[in-house]
C-alpha cells in the first residue's frame, strides 16, 4: 500500500521520504510525526505483509520513490535492518543511479522523523540530511536514569 495521505506533493521542493515497514508501523510513525509537525508532503508509506508478492512490493517501492523525488533525492526509512522491507528497499536503493539520490535509514524513532520533517527542505546534501536525522535519533534515545543524571529533559 502506498499512501500520499492527502498531501500535495506538486509544490514541494525538498527531499522525498518513503517509509517501508511491516504492517501499519510506517503509517502510524508518519501519523505520529504529522501530529507534532503538521502535514508532510512528498511522503509515501508502504506496508509489507507475509503473503505479499515480493516483486510487486519492490516495484511499488521504486514507484513510490519516483513519485516523491523532486530532484533532490529520496530517503527510504525501514523498520528493521535485515528484514524483508529493508532487503527490498536496499535493492531499490542499490539499483538507483550512484549519484547519491537515494539513501536508506533503518530503525527510526520519532526524533529521526521530526528532524527529517524539519530539515528536508534545506539545501544540504542527502548524506548530511541522513546524518542529521540519525544523530537526532541517537541523541534522544535515553534510559530515564541516564537522562536524570545528566540533567537532560525531554526538550534537549
Amino acid at each position: 500500500m502506498s499512501e500520499p495521505a492527502g498531501r500535495s506533493d506538486e509544490t514541494f521542493d525538498g527531499v522525498g521520504i518513503v517509509v517501508v515497514t511491516h504492517g501499519r508501523f510506517g503509517a502510524e510513525l508518519v501519523a505520529a510525526t504529522e501530529h507534532a509537525v503538521g502535514s508532510m508532503p512528498a511522503v509515501r508509506v508502504l506496508e509489507v505483509g507475509p503473503t505479499d508478492d515480493i516483486e510487486e512490493r519492490r516495484r511499488a517501492i521504486r514507484q513510490a520513490g519516483d513519485a516523491v523525488n523532486s530532484g533532490r533525492g529520496v530517503i527510504y526509512i525501514v523498520d528493521v535492518f535485515g528484514s524483508t522491507p529493508a532487503n527490498l528497499t536496499r535493492s531499490v536503493v542499490q539499483d538507483t543511479k550512484p549519484d547519491g539520490q537515494a539513501m536508506m535509514l533503518a530503525n527510526p524513532n520519532l526524533a529521526v522523523m521530526y528532524k527529517l520533517a524539519e530539515a528536508r527542505g534545506r539545501d544540504m546534501p542527502l548524506s548530511d540530511l541522513l546524518d542529521t536525522a540519525r544523530s537526532a535519533g541517537r541523541k534522544n534515545m535515553l534510559e530515564l536514569g541516564e537522562a536524570l543524571r545528566g540533567g537532560r529533559d525531554a526538550t534537549d
